[in-house]
C-alpha cells in the first residue's frame, strides 16, 4: 500500500529490465495499468536511445555498488514527447527467490520542486522500510538514520547523529567495525560486516550492514548509504547449529542418521572408527551393513514396533566392523518429525561396550574365584576362631593358677617377713627384712598389673556401676601413696571444684581408683621434691552425662617430647633407662587408658623435659541426684599457678600464735610484694576481718582461746569476706582435719613445716581462683 502511494513515480525491476510493479504515478507517468499491461514491459521502452545505455549499465549488478543517481535522461511520455528526468536506482535481493531487483524512483529535473519531492520520496521509502537505513556525507559522518534505525536502537536522531551510532556497537567488535568503514571510505568501495548492536531493551543483537559509495549526476563521490538487516536470529541459528555440528562431530560415540526409510544419511567420525568404514563407504547404505547374525530377529522387530509408534528406542546389537571383528554396541534409536509432525529421519546413538563386557566378564570371574577363597577362608577362620577361644579359655585357667601359685608363696613370704620385724633383731637384720618386704611388694604389684592387663585384652574387664563420693574416692587415692611421698619429703594437693565436691557419682569407683594410683604412684617415683597435684573438672554435662577430666601433675624429671606417643604402650616407658634405675613394668599407664576407653573417655599426658608432668585421662559417669548438677566447670591447667602474678596492692592477714612462724610468713610474703597483716590469735583475726577487707587470710588451726576453725566460722559470716580465700596452717595432715577446714567453710591447708614455694603456688592460686568469685 505504501509503494502504490509514493508520491514520486516508482518502478520495481527485475534484473532483465522488465517492470514487476508500477506505483499510482509511475502507471499515470507512463500511460501503465496493473495486472497484464505490465507483463513483458522493458524499461528501456520508455526511454530515448541516447539514455538506454546508461539504464542498462544501471541494471547490472556492479561490484560494490547497490545505489546509483543517473541523469538526467530522456523519458519519451505517451503524448510523444521526451522530457528530463533523473533515475534514482536501488538494487536488492530478493529473499525469497534470491533475484536481483532494482528500485527505480523518476524524477523530473526540469523543476526545483521536482528535486525535492525526490528526496521526500526517498525518505519515505526509507522510513517505510524494514532495514535500518544510514547516509553519510564526505566527512565520514552519519546526517540520516531512517525511523528503522531509531526505533531499533530507543535512541533519538541528535544522540545518533555524526559519531553518536558508535556508542551502540559492541566493545568487542568496535575496533572491527571502525577499520572497515574508514578503509572502505578510503577507497571508496562498498562494504558489508557484521557486528553487534545493541537494542533498545539494552541487549546486543546481530545486524548486517551493507555500506554503497553515493556519487552525483556527474560522477563526483559524495559520502555513503547504508542498510542493515536484523540477522539475530540467524546468527544465533548458526551458532546452535555449529555447535550441535562440533558435538557430533567431535562425540566419542558413534551417530547415524537415516531416512524414515533407513538409508544412511550421515555418520560422523566416530562411527568410521569404530565400524572401520568410510563415510562414503556407509552413506545411502542400510543399518544391515553392520550385521553379524548374532542379534536375534525378535530385538529388530521390537525396534521397529516402538520406532515406528513414534518412541525413542533402546537395547544392544552384536554386530560386526568391516574387518569381521564382533562389535557390541548399546544402542539409542530416536524418531526425528518434521514441522508436520510427521517422522522423517531417525537419529541413532551408539556406544561401543565390547570392553565393558570384557571388564565385566573379567569381574565376574574374579568374582567367582573371591567367592570361592572366602568360603575357604570363613573355615579357616572358623577353626581359627575355635581355637582362639579354646587358647584363650587355657590363657584364663592358666592365669588363673598361676596367679595362686604365685600368690600363695608370696603371702607367706610377706606374712613371715612382718612376723620376723616384730621380733628382737639387730639393725642390719632389720635391714634386710625391710628390702624383702619392699621386694615383695613390688613383685606383687607386678603380678596384678599384669592379670589385669591379662583380664582387659581378654574383653572380661567388667565394670560395676554403684554410687560414690567423689571427695572421698580422691582422699583415698591420695591416702594410698602418702607414706610413699612422705618418704621423699613430697606434699600431696586436692583440688576439686567446689560444685563437683556436692554431687553424687554412678561408676566403677575402684576402677578410678586404681587408675588414680598408678597416675600418683608414678608421680611419686619419678619426683624428688616439690609437690603432687591431684585435680578433678567437668569436661562436658548433657542431663545427667558428666564427663569428668582428673589430672595428676608433679614436679618430677619429665619426659623427652619424642617419648610421649610410646607411654601408653603395653610394657613401654620413655627411656628403657628408667627401668633400671626407677623399676617398673610400663603397664600402669597402659591399663589406665583401657579403663579409661571402657569409661567412654581417654588418656594422655603432657610434660616438659626437667621440669615435671601432666597425666590425665576422663571418665564418663552419671549423676545421681540431678538437683546436685554441677555449672560447667574447668580448671586452667591442673594445679597451674596463675598466669596474672601482678600481686602489689594484694592484701594478705597472717592469723599465727607461733612468734617465730608469724615471723617467718611474715618476711616471706613481704619478700613477694604482699601487704600484710598479723594476728595473734582468732579474736584478733576477727576484729582485723572487721576493719578492713582482705584478699586472702592464713590461719593457723591450733590458737589459744578463739582457734582456727571457730575464727574462720566467724570472718565467714562477714559481708565483706564470704567468698575471701582461707587457707589453713597446720601441723597435722589427717583427713578428718582436712574436712574440718572445708566444713568450717576453709578453702585449702598446707601443712607444717611451711614450703615457702609452696605456700606461694597456694596463695596464687586462690587468689586467681577468688578473683573469678563475686566480691
Amino acid at each position: 500500500m505504501l509503494f502504490s502511494n509514493l508520491p514520486l513515480p516508482t518502478l520495481l525491476v527485475d534484473g532483465r529490465g522488465f517492470i514487476v510493479e508500477a506505483n499510482h504515478q509511475a502507471q499515470s507517468l507512463l500511460g501503465l495499468r496493473q495486472g497484464a499491461a505490465l507483463q513483458q514491459r522493458s524499461i528501456l521502452y520508455f526511454f530515448d536511445t541516447e539514455s538506454k545505455s546508461s539504464i542498462y549499465q544501471c541494471l547490472r549488478p556492479l561490484a560494490g555498488v547497490d545505489a546509483r543517481q543517473i541523469g538526467p535522461l530522456g523519458l519519451r511520455l505517451p503524448n510523444g514527447e521526451k522530457a528530463p528526468y533523473q533515475l534514482d536506482v536501488i538494487q536488492f535481493s530478493d529473499e525469497s527467490t534470491n533475484e536481483l531487483l532494482s528500485l527505480m524512483v523518476l524524477t523530473d529535473r526540469s523543476t526545483e520542486e521536482a528535486l525535492r519531492e525526490s528526496e521526500q520520496t526517498f525518505h519515505s521509502f526509507a522510513d517505510s522500510s524494514m532495514a535500518l537505513i544510514w547516509a553519510s556525507g564526505l566527512d565520514k559522518l552519519c546526517f540520516y538514520f531512517n525511523r528503522g534505525w531509531l526505533e531499533f536502537t530507543g535512541r533519538t536522531f541528535d544522540e545518533e547523529f555524526g559519531n553518536g551510532w558508535v556508542s551502540g556497537v559492541h566493545p568487542d567488535d568496535l575496533d572491527r567495525c571502525v577499520k572497515i568503514y574508514n578503509d572502505s571510505f578510503d577507497k571508496r568501495q562498498a562494504f558489508s560486516m557484521d557486528y553487534r548492536l545493541r537494542f533498545r531493551d539494552g541487549t546486543y543483537r546481530w545486524i548486517c550492514d551493507n555500506g554503497t559509495p553515493r556519487f552525483d549526476a556527474s560522477g563526483k563521490f559524495c559520502g555513503y548509504i547504508g542498510h542493515c538487516l536484523d540477522i539475530h536470529d540467524r546468527v544465533e541459528s548458526e551458532n546452535e547449529l555449529r555447535t550441535l555440528s562440533a558435538v557430533v562431530e567431535q562425540s566419542p560415540e558413534s551417530i547415524i542418521i537415516t531416512d524414515r526409510d533407513a538409508i544412511i544419511q550421515y555418520v560422523n567420525p566416530a562411527c568410521e572408527t569404530s565400524s572401520g568404514y568410510s563415510s562414503d563407504e556407509l552413506i545411502g547404505q542400510n543399518p544391515r551393513i553392520f550385521n553379524s547374525g548374532l542379534t536375534p530377529k525378535p530385538v529388530y522387530e521390537r525396534m521397529w514396533e516402538t520406532l515406528l509408534a513414534g518412541r525413542p528406542w533402546t537395547g544392544q546389537f552384536s554386530n560386526r566392523r568391516k574387518d569381521g571383528q564382533p562389535l557390541f554396541e548399546y544402542v539409542r534409536i530416536a524418531p526425528i518429525r518434521d514441522a508436520n509432525g510427521e517422522i522423517n529421519c531417525f537419529v541413532s546413538i551408539k556406544e561401543d561396550i565390547g570392553e565393558k563386557q570384557r571388564i565385566a566378564e573379567e569381574l565376574d570371574r574374579y568374582r567367582q574365584h573371591l567367592e570361592e577363597m572366602v568360603a575357604d577362608r570363613t573355615v579357616e577362620l572358623a577353626f581359627a576362631k575355635e581355637e582362639a577361644e579354646v587358647a584363650n579359655v587355657a590363657k584364663s585357667a592358666f592365669l588363673a593358677n598361676m596367679s595362686h601359685e604365685i600368690r600363695t608363696p608370696m603371702n607367706a613370704v610377706m606374712m613371715l617377713t612382718h612376723l620376723l620385724r616384730n621380733t628382737p633383731l639387730n639393725p642390719e637384720q632389720q635391714l634386710k627384712l625391710q628390702k624383702i618386704q619392699t621386694a615383695s611388694e613390688h613383685l606383687l604389684q607386678v603380678i596384678s598389673d599384669i592379670l589385669d592387663l591379662s583380664k582387659i585384652e581378654a574383653g572380661k574387664l567388667v565394670l560395676e556401676q554403684r554410687n560414690f563420693d567423689l571427695p572421698k574416692l580422691l582422699q583415698s587415692a591420695l591416702d594410698m601413696v602418702r607414706d610413699k611421698a612422705a618418704a621423699k619429703g613430697l606434699a600431696l594437693y586436692q583440688y576439686i571444684p567446689q560444685e563437683l565436691s556436692r554431687v553424687k557419682l554412678r561408676g566403677d569407683e575402684t576402677r578410678i581408683r586404681q587408675a588414680l594410683v598408678n597416675f600418683l604412684n608414678n608421680a611419686v617415683k619419678f619426683t624428688e621434691r616439690g609437690n603432687i597435684d591431684l585435680s578433678v573438672e567437668t569436661v562436658s554435662l548433657q542431663g545427667s552425662d558428666i564427663l569428668l577430666k582428673f589430672s595428676v601433675k608433679d614436679q618430677g624429671i619429665g619426659i623427652p617430647a619424642e617419648s610421649l606417643p610410646r607411654l601408653f604402650n603395653s610394657f613401654e616407658q620413655a627411656d628403657n633407662s628408667m627401668t633400671r634405675r626407677y623399676g617398673g613394668t610400663g603397664l600402669g599407664l597402659v591399663i589406665t587408658r583401657r579403663i579409661a576407653q571402657a569409661m567412654n573417655g581417654e588418656a594422655g599426658a603432657k610434660s616438659i623435659l626437667g621440669e615435671g608432668s601432666i597425666f590425665w585421662f576422663t571418665a564418663r559417669l552419671e549423676v545421681v541426684d540431678t538437683a546436685t548438677i554441677p555449672k560447667i566447670s574447668s580448671m586452667a591447667g591442673v594445679g597451674n599457678v596463675p598466669d596474672d602474678d601482678h600481686v602489689g596492692g594484694t592484701r594478705v592477714l597472717i592469723c599465727e600464735d607461733e612468734p617465730i612462724n608469724q615471723e617467718i610468713l611474715l618476711s616471706i610474703l613481704t619478700d613477694l610484694g604482699y601487704i600484710v597483716d598479723t594476728a595473734d590469735d582468732g579474736a584478733e583475726a576477727i576484729g582485723a576481718a572487721k576493719n578492713a577487707s582482705y584478699d586472702i587470710i592464713l590461719m593457723d588451726m591450733q590458737m589459744p582461746e578463739i582457734d582456727g576453725i571457730e575464727a574462720t566460722k566467724c570472718i565467714r559470716s562477714l559481708a565483706n569476706h564470704q567468698h575471701v580465700p582461707i587457707i589453713a596452717l597446720t601441723a597435722n595432715a589427717f583427713e578428718s582435719d582436712r574436712q574440718a577446714c572445708l566444713d568450717a567453710g576453709m578453702n585449702d591447708f598446707v601443712t607444717k613445716p611451711v614450703y615457702p614455694d609452696v605456700l606461694e603456688e597456694r596463695i596464687k592460686h586462690w587468689l586467681a581462683q577468688g578473683r573469678l568469685r563475686p566480691k
